[in-house]
């Protein structure tokens, strides 16, 4: 399990930064990987779609709740800024709705002074080349799951239970 694991995070890897390679120099790289290019294929196909990607990676951070981390681009579109966030995965789960639409919306907002419209996953296919794009239908929903997730982590790290020291004390009968 480990191993399939840490393929696929490789594969991620490869697969983001042949893009990131691509979006700064409009080619991707000449040593890129082969076994990523049916997800390279997948992202063209999206891309073909007439999109204005106006960044790239971009790290944010919030001070409220206390994180940061990174998406893949920011796109825009006629009613503003979607943040995009791309995935090799097999298949797309609510957890990345409330780590992009949630988390990530946050920490755009509170780095860059600016609301974002809206938040994309994009799920490129590692089989053949298809991607499926899934808009956070509810960006409110997604920011308060993600506060609550990130609280519910943050306390599931730390010993919760008190010690209670045994006494010999007698309970009184009623």
């Amino acid at each position: 399990p480990d191993k399939v694991k840490t393929d696929a995070a490789d594969y991620g890897t490869a697969m983001h930064s042949a893009i990131d390679h691509f979006i700064l120099h409009g080619k991707f790289p000449d040593d890129m990987r082969k076994d990523i290019q049916p997800a390279i294929d997948s992202f063209l196909k999206w891309w073909g779609k007439g999109r204005k990607i106006r960044l790239g990676d971009t790290f944010v951070a919030s001070k409220f709740f206390r994180f940061g981390g990174a998406f893949d681009a920011i796109e825009e579109r006629e009613d503003g800024l979607w943040i995009q966030d791309w995935k090799s995965s097999n298949s797309a789960h609510q957890e990345m709705a409330v780590q992009v639409g949630g988390g990530y919306t946050i920490a755009f907002e509170e780095t860059y002074g600016i609301r974002p419209a809206g938040a994309t996953i994009v799920r490129f296919g590692k089989a053949e080349p298809d991607f499926e794009a899934l808009d956070v239908a509810d960006i409110g929903s997604a920011q308060r799951a993600f506060g609550h997730a990130l609280e519910l982590k943050r306390a599931m790290s730390k010993n919760l239970f008190a010690s209670v020291p045994l006494t010999k004390k007698k309970i009184k009968e009623i």
